[in-house]
C-alpha cells in the first residue's frame, strides 16, 4: 500500500511539473507582448509542403476578407457559467440516483432516446438500460478491457480499441465484427453509420493519409496526404456529410501567438473556408444539424482555462456565426437538446486551476453544475447542481427531456438528474 501510495503522488507531481511546464512554455512562447508584431505568424500553424493540401481552385480574398472580419470581433470579458443566476423558481441542488452503479465507459443514448447504452467496464460486456438502472445485454459477446469506444450514430455499431494496439468494428444488431488496420487511428462514423474516417499511421511520413472506407474495413480511399501533420489533425465527420475532420495547418494569424487557423477538411477534399480558433486545446463538437461547431479553447484571457465558443459549420457560415458563449468548461462536457440549445457540465470556478487548459486529466474534482446555453443567443441557465460533488465526463439527454444520464469521472457510475 505504501509503495501504490508513493507511485500515485508521484504521478501527481510529474503531472502537476507537466502544467506548470506548459504555463511557463505558453508565457514565454505564446503569450501576446506589447513587441509583439500583429503580422507575427505561428510557424506551428505553417503548412509544410504537401502535407493537408486542399483541393480545387478558390477566390482567396474570400478567406481574407473572412479573416479580417474575425480579427475585428471583440472578445467581452471573461466570466464563468457559475456567474448567471438560476431561472425563476430554479432549483439550485437537485437530487440525483445512481442507475449503474458498476464503473462504465461510452455513455450515450440508445436508438429509441429513452434508455441508454454503455460498456460495462467490470465484464467487458455492452448493456442497454432503462432509467431505472434495469438493464438487457446488447450482446453475449465480452470485449475485456477496451480502451476507448465510438458508437456511430445509429448507436448499432461502435469502435473498439484495445491495449494491445488491434481494432474492431462490431455491429450489434447483425452480431458481426469486423477487424481492421491496427495503424488506423481516431476512427469516426459517417451519418449513415456505412463508413469510417481515420487516420493511418506509419514510419513514411508519405504514407501517412486521412482516409475513408466501409466499417467493415473494403473501400478504403486516401482524401489527404498527413506528412508529418498527423497530430494537428481530429477526425469528426459533420452530420450534414460535408466535413470530416479538423485540422489546425492553416497559415498563422496575427492578434496573439495562441490564434489558430483551423481548416475544415471536405470528404472530397473540398477547400474550405477556414475557421478562426482563439486559444489553444481546440476541442470541437458539432451540432445535430452540422451547421455549427461547439468547441472549447483556452488562452490567456481565460487564464488558460477552457472557455466554450460557437462558429459555424460549413463554408457559408464559418465565421459569420462566430459567438463567445462565457462559459469555462470543455466542450467534451456537453450535449446538445436540439440544434440551438445544449447542457453543459461546468465546473466550479474556485476548483479550475490557472493552465488547467494545458493538463484537462488533473480536472478531476471540479464539482460541477449542469447549465443549459444557447449557442446562438448566448443565453444561459442554471439548470441545477447535483447534489453532492461530482465531476461529469459526459451526459446524455433523454428524447423526451424528462432525464439527464451523467457518467462520473471517479467511479464511472452513471446518474440520473430529472430535468421536468
Amino acid at each position: 500500500m505504501e509503495l501504490e501510495k508513493k507511485k500515485m503522488l508521484a504521478a501527481i507531481g510529474i503531472l502537476l511539473c507537466a502544467t506548470l511546464f506548459g504555463y511557463i512554455v505558453y508565457k514565454v512562447y505564446f503569450a501576446p507582448s506589447e513587441t509583439t508584431s500583429t503580422a507575427q505568424t505561428n510557424s506551428e500553424q505553417s503548412v509544410a509542403a504537401n502535407q493537408l493540401t486542399t483541393s480545387g481552385a478558390r477566390d482567396r480574398s474570400e478567406d481574407d476578407a473572412n479573416a479580417n472580419r474575425q480579427n475585428a470581433l471583440p472578445t467581452p470579458a471573461l466570466k464563468t457559467a457559475a456567474q448567471v443566476q438560476p431561472s425563476a423558481g430554479g432549483q439550485i441542488n437537485v437530487a440525483v440516483t445512481t442507475v449503474i452503479s458498476n464503473p462504465t465507459a461510452a455513455l450515450t443514448l440508445s436508438p429509441d432516446g429513452g434508455t441508454i447504452q454503455y460498456y460495462d467496464r467490470l465484464d467487458g460486456k455492452f448493456y442497454r438500460a432503462d432509467e431505472d438502472g434495469n438493464k438487457i445485454l446488447m450482446s453475449t459477446d465480452a470485449f475485456p478491457a477496451v480502451q476507448n469506444v465510438k458508437w456511430a450514430p445509429n448507436k448499432d455499431v461502435a469502435v473498439m480499441d484495445f491495449p494491445d494496439g488491434t481494432k474492431a468494428i462490431y455491429d450489434f444488431s447483425a452480431k458481426k465484427q469486423y477487424t481492421i488496420p491496427s495503424h488506423w487511428t481516431d476512427i469516426d462514423f459517417s451519418p449513415d453509420s456505412k463508413q469510417v474516417a481515420g487516420m493511418t499511421q506509419s514510419p513514411d511520413p508519405s504514407l501517412r493519409f486521412l482516409f475513408t472506407s466501409n466499417i467493415d474495413g473494403t473501400n478504403a480511399v486516401p482524401i489527404e496526404p498527413l506528412g508529418e501533420n498527423g497530430n494537428k489533425v481530429i477526425v469528426s465527420w459533420s452530420p450534414n456529410n460535408q466535413v470530416i475532420a479538423f485540422s489546425r495547418t492553416a497559415p498563422g494569424l496575427g492578434g496573439g501567438a495562441d490564434r489558430q487557423g483551423v481548416l475544415l477538411i471536405g470528404k472530397n477534399g473540398e477547400n474550405f473556408r477556414q475557421m478562426t480558433v482563439e486559444g489553444l486545446g481546440f476541442q470541437p463538437t458539432w451540432s445535430p444539424q452540422g451547421d455549427r461547431v461547439l468547441y472549447s479553447a483556452h488562452n490567456g484571457a481565460s487564464n488558460l482555462e477552457p472557455s466554450l465558443w460557437v462558429d459555424g459549420g460549413d463554408d457559408a457560415s464559418v465565421g459569420a456565426a462566430k459567438n463567445f458563449l462565457n462559459v469555462n468548461t470543455w466542450a467534451s462536457k456537453c450535449s446538445f437538446m436540439n440544434n440551438d440549445e445544449v447542457l453543459c457540465a461546468v465546473p466550479d470556478p474556485d476548483r479550475l486551476i490557472p493552465g488547467i487548459g494545458f493538463a484537462p486529466q488533473l480536472a478531476t474534482d471540479t464539482n460541477d453544475a449542469i447549465y443549459k446555453i444557447n449557442i446562438r443567443s448566448g443565453l444561459q441557465t442554471l439548470v441545477g447542481k447535483p447534489d453532492g460533488e461530482h465531476t461529469i465526463d459526459s451526459l446524455s439527454i433523454s428524447k423526451n427531456g424528462n432525464n439527464l444520464f451523467m457518467k462520473e469521472h471517479a467511479t464511472g457510475q452513471i446518474i440520473k438528474m430529472q430535468l421536468k
